[in-house]
């Protein structure tokens, strides 16, 4: 096992490393973006609640 993690080494400064990573928190992003608009959304439906 110990042999494997060794053979395993990441370039984090390799370009496929930095496009990789960026489009993963480009999703991490989006996805909080969307989360943020649906809790507003659900809060809206409250009576009494709504934003203006």
């Amino acid at each position: 096992m110990q042999q494997l993690a060794n053979e395993l080494k990441i370039d984090f400064q390799s370009e496929t490393y930095k496009d990789a990573y960026s489009r993963i928190n480009a999703i991490v992003i989006e996805g909080e973006q969307e989360a943020y608009d649906n809790y507003i959304r659900l809060a809206e439906l409250l009576p009494g609640q709504r934003m203006t």
